[in-house]
């Protein structure tokens, strides 16, 4: 890692993002049908590091994400957009997840579930990986985390 050099290194939440068009928002007791659902790669470190990597500066993530299903997809995602993902963990657990409910006039109601996000912990591994960036972007992550940083 210590040949790797970074413009911008991101650190923060990686989720995968339930986004649900509906008419209204429900009431309590009440049920209302989603008109379209999708599922995207979100989360404020990797909605950025995509965003700085798409202006072409060498971009890198610190995340952790859950071993599976929808972690890989996060991975392949932010490698596709030229994210530099060695940082980016799996571990065991339930991965970060984000439900996203959008009324027609834009408002929306959101519920996250932090999962693996929450498990964050430094390892030699990042702090080389800081050392080696000229930016460090933290943004969605515990402030025990920030203040170790």
């Amino acid at each position: 890692m210590k040949d790797l050099k970074l413009d911008v290194l991101g650190l923060g939440t990686c989720n995968t993002d339930f986004l649900m068009d509906v008419e209204r928002f429900s009431i309590a007791d009440d049920e209302v049908d989603i008109t379209n659902l999708n599922t995207l790669v979100g989360g404020s470190a990797a909605n950025f590091t995509v965003g700085v990597s798409r202006y072409g500066l060498k971009t890198g993530i610190m995340a952790r994400v859950g071993n599976d299903f929808f972690g890989r997809k996060i991975r392949l995602e932010l490698e596709k957009n030229g994210v530099n993902t060695q940082r980016l963990v799996s571990i065991n657990g339930k991965k970060g997840m984000a439900f996203i409910v959008v009324e027609p006039n834009g408002e929306r109601s959101i519920y996250t579930f932090m999962g693996s996000n929450s498990k964050f912990k430094f390892e030699s591994e990042d702090i080389s990986l800081i050392k080696h960036s000229e930016i460090l972007h933290i943004t969605g992550i515990y402030i025990e985390v920030v203040e170790e940083a």
